[in-house]
């Protein structure tokens, strides 16, 4: 169960109440929503490797569930087998060549269920979640929209910054009565993942971006 009242417990995500701050678009974009921001951190190397899959994505599973899919390796340990083994025992870096060993020895079916983890964030059982009011691009699946926001890793007593990103997706409730704001800008269409990390730089903290549509989808 999502805990509405305090962001940081629950597990990996972060999850804050947005209150009635959601701009509908479209045919919804005078009105404003109930509604719920989801942050997870993203390694956007993936992306590096691979510009084509999603590697993020969530949507509205059931009235009161989102499903979230990401990958479930951490990348250092997918591909960070060296670095690694400087600092471990020999067990334990035996332990880790036999982990890879066998996904890479594993049909390739296999290495792809493998490869992504699936979570579901249930909500109170009298919300009724979604994402079209809010998403043009939701469609039937009513996947929700997304950010990728990049933030600086730095304190005082760090040799050198660095960069963290997080994929931060946004639902609405349709069980509370939106309200009339007034609005009517449409906003702009959405981008790809790999478009909007190849345009993301250090002077922009928050860049959108749409859902793939032919690849990683679920």
């Amino acid at each position: 169960m999502v805990d509405i009242e305090n962001p940081e417990n629950n597990r990996e995500f972060i999850v804050y109440d947005l209150g009635q701050k959601l701009n509908g678009v479209g045919a919804y974009r005078s009105r404003e929503y109930f509604g719920y921001m989801i942050c997870l951190e993203a390694d956007v190397r993936w992306v590096y490797d691979d510009q084509k899959t999603m590697f993020w994505q969530a949507k509205v599973h059931s009235s009161n569930a989102v499903l979230v899919k990401a990958p479930a390796w951490d990348y250092d340990h997918m591909n960070g087998r060296d670095a690694l083994a400087g600092r471990l025992s020999q067990p334990e870096v035996d332990a880790i060549d036999n982990a890879h060993d066998e996904y890479v020895s594993a049909p390739e079916s296999v290495k792809n269920d493998r490869f992504f983890k699936y979570y579901l964030l249930t909500f109170p059982s009298r919300y009724q979640l979604t994402s079209k009011p809010i998403y043009d691009e939701a469609g039937e699946d009513q996947k929700l929209p997304w950010k990728l926001v990049p933030i600086l890793k730095r304190h005082s007593k760090m040799s050198k910054d660095g960069l963290r990103h997080f994929m931060c997706w946004n639902v609405a409730r349709e069980d509370v009565k939106s309200r009339k704001t007034g609005k009517s800008d449409l906003g702009e269409k959405q981008s790809e993942l790999a478009q909007t990390l190849a345009g993301l730089d250090m002077g922009d903290y928050s860049m959108g971006g749409g859902q793939s549509d032919d690849d990683g989808n679920y």
